[in-house]
């Protein structure tokens, strides 16, 4: 399972989804392949790099420019152009995040669901940028919960356990919001949940 935080969130989708680069491009699998994970998680990630630029320069500078004048860097590298439906994709987003907006991770999961593939947001009320990793913020729990049961249950179990909580789990940090990416397009209706648990 590959993990990142904002352009780390970026590097984790665009390595998750490498099969899809055209033969030859920078990253591309070689003849042997590519290790393939069983899934990725983006906390805060730049998942729409494109509306990133309306936001600040970041991307415009690692870019060398804006996506009408380096079109195909963009095309190679934004996730949300990227979209593998083989890789299931956790997108952790808090919802005050003033540098990354969370509407990339709402249209990444979106790009997602439309090419039949699964992903899981989870919106962090009140949360900034750096919430999903600073470990003294209240939703660290929260998130720490969900990496866990990722890397130690795999991808289905996590997102049960965000979707289907424990009877009886602790609701002391702020809760967020999921929105759930079904196969073939379909979006579930968002649902509120409550601090995950790992699967026991």
């Amino acid at each position: 399972t590959l993990v990142g935080h904002s352009a780390g969130g970026e590097l984790a989708a665009w390595a998750a989804t490498r099969a899809t680069l055209p033969p030859g491009a920078p990253g591309a699998p070689g003849p042997g392949g590519a290790v393939v994970p069983r899934a990725f998680v983006s906390l805060s990630g730049v998942l729409d790099m494109r509306r990133s630029t309306h936001v600040n320069n970041h991307v415009r500078l690692l870019l060398g420019g804006t996506p009408s004048q380096v079109p195909l860097r963009y095309a190679l590298v934004d996730p949300v152009e990227r979209v593998d439906p083989a890789i299931p994709a956790l997108i952790i987003h808090g919802t005050k995040d003033p540098i990354v907006p969370l509407s990339e991770s709402v249209e990444f999961a979106r790009a997602i669901a439309l090419a039949g593939g699964r992903a899981h947001l989870v919106e962090l009320d009140g949360a900034g940028h750096a919430a999903t990793v600073r470990v003294n913020a209240p939703w660290w729990r929260r998130t720490r919960a969900l990496l866990v049961a990722v890397a130690k249950y795999g991808y289905d179990a996590a997102i049960a356990a965000a979707t289907h909580p424990t009877p009886g789990a602790s609701q002391s940090v702020p809760t967020g919001r999921a929105t759930a990416s079904g196969p073939a397009g379909r979006v579930t209706t968002p649902t509120p949940t409550v601090d995950a648990q790992a699967p026991r």
